[in-house]
């Protein structure tokens, strides 16, 4: 039987009370003897430098001075070099600094990034067994990061901490095992303060209150603490209860406390009896307490008996005969592992007890569990939490209700995650076309690039907002779908998180309808004045509002009058004829055709009336001054209201230097402009006169080009543009251009784009190739002008042939694809690279279609129908819709050049038979996300699977598989032996391996340890490969000191150069939060892709 300890006392009646460490043990005289300037006085030698102090803290280089710790339990340390405890790792191993509970760590501990390595302990009879044994709540640990960690103990067992009062920031443990019996976590055994930033990669054992970051995560009386922004990845196990993939158990202290864990998650498969869950076993609140589980989710499948959920196993509220209520809140969470138990379970939660006639609450809400996993049986629905699909968890829709600013990053087509894991760098929205006709519609595209260099499209997970909302000028649905309702400008707000970007839209809905001439009285009149009243009204509530009138009265300049429904009035008292004109312009610019109304006064009695119209259509009025190109008609009629006998009409069209007496209409037909007065006389010689002036323009607007055309290979093209046309004038709104390929005409559906008369347009293509500048313009009057330049010619980017030295990284500009698969039917023509346009025939009963996608570059980003595609999933199934289907798939390269191919979909005939389906290559890679690779991989004969016709894609690979996938990729040949390294363990490797590893090592792409040995069924590291794949390429190393991932101080020094030359090639990529992760394992389906990628960039 263990002995018992008094720390053991303590400890319970901590956890009982839900005291603290001060409450404890503040007042009993414990003390710490100091030297007289508050610090310890160590022995010279005891540490590399530093006083103790926050301010100086002691410095810590090597694994015996980190072994003096224990003996200054209240100062301050900083690491300065990596530590190896490989010396302590005998018999019991390394012993945990402050090993008694009322003699607790109380300073502070900053790893400063450096790795502490080879931690071993073995003392399964002991408590408190970790670097620490046990902090204070003063203590604080931070920036520490455990490698090759192996522990094993009693209660009270953690990777880093064992009892942990204190506050541990950035810190991570990583290794093989730990275990121990009650309160067992990787990071931690209990935790009683704040936790974050942190992690633990270590599979974790024991009896109950076991979790993979902390066995016991416990609250204090009237204090908040967090667990926020941790993970684990190790798998947990548990042999009686408490178990779960981040925390055992949740417990808040009594009155006022709270503990929440927020923005963390976990991944490890879970097994344990009872009170089992893939993030946490149990959540409890005592009395008063609350207990928060927010912005989180499990990933790893989960196995018990009783109170099994997918997240937490059981939720339970104060159950004590006490009047104060007690509240669990779970919100905004997931879990997607497989559940499995006998009662008690739940795809999210394995069961809630609220006992709510005490008032408690236990609340779940916004929280998913997926379906998919269960294949063979019954879903564990007990009602909560909601159960999704794959596809729901990857549509934006579902986390509508969200708030994503508090932590979560979700894109179409991608499962949540936290903004930790891939910070957001930047994000930009862009809309289609800023322009548009009624009925027309558009499209915003929102895209982002977060910290590890992912880009996502995030148009569907962005928010839209317009104003004006009254009127309602654009409708903008959740797909970024822009609909026009009527005429007028609008302001598109996008949010994303929580920033906002704002883009103008203008709606042309046309000409406004022209405004109305009402004269009081009308006609001719002696009255002393004639009031006027301009009016407007849109008989098509669809167009622009007008809240504009332009008035022109007689000689007078335009004058432009505010209107706001109420009719604008006017006098005139002039004697003679006085021409009003009025002309309603919209919120858009657009103007009517000009109206005008003629006021007559005369008080002699003397009339002259000019009639104005077109020469076709003598029912439709000419508005004198106004431009045209139909021919124009002037009729002049007199009279006088007593009978006075009047001279002959006279005109002129010289300003009255020459009059010609009027005997019939005039008709103008040529191009020009006509000032024409027309004059009367009466015998007693009254005289009245009118001026009217026509316009007319035959002539089409003039497109000049400088250059046009250029036969000069250049990087970029450009030409001057002026559009003439000197007689109505060039209508500004109408000039559109477009650079292309195509030397014919093209439609209205090409990508045109407008332009300032007299822009210099220009254009680059990394591509290269012959370019013809369209461009399109109108004059005032509707005549129209199209041109085509002549040939502009641009220079293919060259591709150096020489392997860079040092290598260095551009930016491609290659947009073509690779590869374009139908999965069913016929691609018409035959795909390639180079052709744009196809079409596909399909079965007549197909409702989808599924496409296999590559790009030619590994970097260049692909979308089908404005969903954006993983460079890695291949393959992407896209409903149909109706006979004909339109698919556009854009490719855009690295340097931002894009390409379309647009695939026009045809059902056959139904009595043509379905095209054959082929069988699958592997029994167990459909609907893996690399299953076009395999295939690929397959066809060129670097793997062949196992003999059960299986490829396990998710298992790990192991060194002699990776080598065989390598030499059959570079297609190595030669017999085995010569002067390749004859490895210590040869005869563990399988014949099928021999000549291949034998290649390898000949051609210096693999080498063994330091033993001698090969350890072919040993999975390779992600550092292993790195090193294989840089070795395979022959690119000179660079002496690379540092790589760019955010574990850099994990890899080893030696391996540096090959890792990040790799990364450059763009070989491989980090993990989550940008992590290289050196020492975990490649998947045979990881090995797969890297494989591909290597020849890929050797191709080049």
């Amino acid at each position: 039987m263990r002995p018992f300890k008094s720390s053991v006392l303590l400890a319970a009646l901590v956890l009982f009370f839900g005291w603290t460490w001060t409450q404890l043990f503040g007042n009993v005289g414990i003390s710490v003897q100091a030297a007289d300037d508050g610090a310890f006085a160590p022995l010279s030698s005891d540490f590399a430098g530093g006083s103790g102090t926050e301010e100086a803290p002691y410095i810590i280089e090597t694994a015996e001075q980190l072994n003096k710790v224990r003996d200054y339990l209240d100062a301050h340390f900083k690491l300065g070099a990596d530590i190896n405890l490989s010396t302590y790792s005998s018999g019991e191993g390394w012993l945990p600094i402050a090993t008694e509970y009322s003699s607790p760590f109380t300073g502070t501990f900053d790893g400063n990034g450096y790795q502490i390595t080879g931690l071993k302990i073995n003392r399964e009879d002991e408590n408190y067994q970790s670097l620490f044994g046990v902090t204070s709540e003063t203590a604080v640990i931070r920036n520490v990061h455990l490698e090759v960690v192996e522990i094993k103990g009693y209660d009270y067992i953690g990777g880093l901490v064992g009892y942990s009062y204190g506050m541990i920031e950035n810190s991570t443990v990583t290794g093989t095992l730990i275990r121990g019996e009650m309160k067992v976590g990787g990071l931690a055994g209990i935790v009683r303060n704040d936790v974050i930033g942190s992690s633990a990669h270590i599979e974790v054992v024991g009896e109950r209150e076991v979790g993979g970051l902390a066995g016991l995560f416990r609250g204090s009386t009237g204090k908040k603490i967090t667990i926020r922004d941790s993970f684990a990845t190790g798998d947990v196990a548990g042999i009686n209860n408490l178990v779960g993939g981040l925390v055992g158990i949740i417990s808040s202290g009594n009155i006022g406390s709270v503990n929440e864990i927020t923005n963390s998650y976990a991944t490890g498969e879970v097994n344990g009896d009872q009170l089992v869950g893939g993030f946490v076993g149990k959540a409890e609140a005592l009395p008063s307490g609350v207990v928060r589980i927010k912005n989180s989710y499990a990933t790893g499948n989960v196995n018990g008996k009783q109170y099994v959920g997918g997240l937490i196993g059981f939720n339970v509220t104060n159950g004590y005969d006490s009047p104060i209520s007690s509240v669990i809140e779970v919100e905004h969470c997931y879990a997607t592992g497989k559940v499995t138990g006998h009662s008690e379970t739940g795809g999210l939660v394995g069961a809630n007890n609220e006992y709510e006639e005490r008032g408690n609450i236990i609340e779940v809400a916004g929280s998913y569990w997926l379906t998919d996993s269960y294949t063979d049986g019954e879903l564990p629905d007990n009602g909560i939490g909601i159960p999704v699909e794959e596809a729901d968890l990857r549509d934006p829709e579902t986390f509508k209700d969200w708030d994503l600013t508090e932590g979560w990053y979700q894109y179409d087509g991608h499962r949540p995650f936290l903004q930790w894991q891939n910070p957001l760098i930047s994000w930009a929205a862009s809309i289609a076309n800023d322009q548009l006709n009624l009925d027309d519609k558009t499209h915003i595209t929102v895209n982002t690039e977060h910290q590890n260099g992912d880009r996502y499209n995030a148009t569907t997970t962005a928010r839209y907002s317009v104003d004006p909302d009254d009127p309602e000028i654009v409708r903008v649905d959740p797909n970024g779908e822009v609909s026009t309702v009527k005429g007028g400008k609008a302001t598109i707000t996008v949010s994303l998180f929580d920033k906002s970007e704002t883009l103008d839209i203008v709606v042309d809905s046309g000409n406004p309808e022209p405004p109305t001439i009402t004269l009081h009285p009308d006609g001719w009149t002696n009255a002393a004045k004639v009031e006027v009243a301009i009016d407007h009204s849109a008989a098509n509530p669809r167009q622009t509002d007008v809240h504009t009138i332009r008035v022109k009265v007689g000689d007078k300049e335009w004058e432009d009058r505010a209107f706001n429904g109420t009719p604008i009035r006017l006098e005139v008292t002039e004697e003679g004829q006085t021409k009003i004109q009025a002309q309603a312009m919209d919120d858009i610019g657009n103007k009517s055709t000009i109206v005008e109304r003629t006021v007559k006064i005369s008080r002699s009695g003397l009339k002259l009336d000019v009639d104005l119209y077109f020469t076709d259509n003598d029912s439709k009025a000419y508005p004198s001054g106004t431009w045209t190109n139909q021919s124009v008609t002037a009729a002049v009629y007199a009279s006088h209201d007593h009978g006075i006998a009047l001279r002959p009409i006279a005109y002129s069209l010289d300003e009255g230097a020459a009059w010609e007496i009027y005997h019939d209409p005039l008709d103008f037909t040529t191009e020009g402009q006509y000032s024409l007065w027309f004059r009367v006389e009466d015998v007693l010689g009254n005289e009245m006169s009118e001026h009217v002036l026509i316009r007319i323009d035959h002539t089409n607007p003039e497109i000049e080009l400088k250059p046009d055309g250029d036969e000069t290979l250049s990087r970029t093209i450009s030409s001057q543009v002026n559009v003439k046309d000197d007689g109505s004038g060039i209508d500004a709104a109408s000039l559109r251009y477009v650079w292309s390929t195509s030397s014919d005409p093209l439609d209205e559906h090409a990508y045109w784009q407008p332009f300032i008369n007299q822009s210099t347009l220009s254009h680059a293509d990394k591509n290269g190739g012959d370019w013809y500048l369209h461009i399109y313009a109108k004059d005032q009057v509707g005549q129209e002008s199209y041109r085509i330049s002549r040939r502009f010619r641009l220079e293919r980017e060259p591709v150096s042939s020489e392997p860079p030295s040092p290598p260095v990284y551009i930016r491609s500009g290659n947009a073509t694809l690779r590869e374009l698969i139908l999965s069913e039917g016929a691609l018409i023509p035959e795909f390639s690279g180079d052709i744009t346009t196809y079409k596909a025939l399909i079965p007549h009963d197909a409702d989808s279609i599924q496409l296999t996608i590559r790009a030619a570059h590994h970097q260049a980003g692909i979308s089908v129908n404005g969903r954006q595609v993983r460079s890695d999933q291949g393959s992407i199934r896209i409903p149909l819709h109706t006979d004909t289907d339109i698919i556009d798939i854009v490719v855009t390269a690295e340097d931002g050049t894009r390409r379309t191919y647009s695939i026009t979909v045809e059902r056959m005939q139904e009595e043509m038979p379905d095209p054959p389906s082929p069988e699958p290559l592997f029994a167990d890679i459909a609907g893996h996300w690399a299953e076009p690779f395999i295939q690929e991989a397959y066809a060129k004969g670097i793997i062949a699977g196992y003999p059960d016709g299986t490829f396990r894609p998710d298992h790990a690979v192991t060194r002699a598989e990776f080598t065989l996938m390598l030499v059959r990729a570079l297609r190595l040949e030669g017999e085995a032996g010569g002067d390749a390294p004859a490895f210590a363990d040869g005869e563990q490797i399988g014949e099928w391996a021999k000549q291949a590893i034998d290649l390898a090592a000949r051609a210096g792409i693999v080498s063994g340890y330091e033993d001698g040995t090969f350890r072919p069924g040993r999975p390779v590291t992600r550092v292993e490969m790195a090193v294989m794949i840089a070795r395979a390429t022959g690119a000179e190393l660079t002496d690379h000191t540092h790589t760019r991932f955010a574990d850099d101080a994990r890899i080893p020094a030696w391996a540096k150069s090959y890792v990040e030359e790799v990364r450059i090639m763009g070989i491989i990529h980090g993990r989550d939060r940008n992590l290289f992760a050196p020492n975990e394992t490649l998947t045979r389906a990881e090995a797969v892709t890297s494989i591909l990628r290597l020849l890929e960039l050797l191709s080049q």
